[in-house]
């Protein structure tokens, strides 16, 4: 729940509410968990709110949908050289 917590720092003044959905082992890898949150924030974030919240978790992302709506990183994506401490993968999605 701490690496959770520290994951979302970076948008804790833009955040109006937050729910965490489930905590789950992950099935591939003993001892990772899935936590699977949703948060609601005051405003949508500008784009360079965005990145700065996305930099602040790791250095390299890739985005899908769309309108680029999911961002996911992992610790094993090439060119990856800063990832927070704990964290092995993060996939996030933006629903404006």
């Amino acid at each position: 729940m701490n690496i959770y917590q520290d994951t979302v720092q970076g948008i804790n003044p833009h955040i109006k509410e937050q729910d965490i959905l489930s905590i789950k082992p992950y099935w591939k890898m003993e001892g990772f968990y899935v936590v699977k949150a949703c948060i609601e924030l005051i405003n949508e974030l500008s784009e360079k709110e965005r990145d700065i919240f996305l930099d602040s978790i790791s250095d390299k992302w890739l985005f899908f949908g769309e309108t680029s709506n999911e961002a996911l990183t992992s610790v094993t994506m090439e060119g990856c050289k800063f990832i927070k401490n704990g964290v092995y993968m993060v996939n996030i999605e933006f629903d404006n």
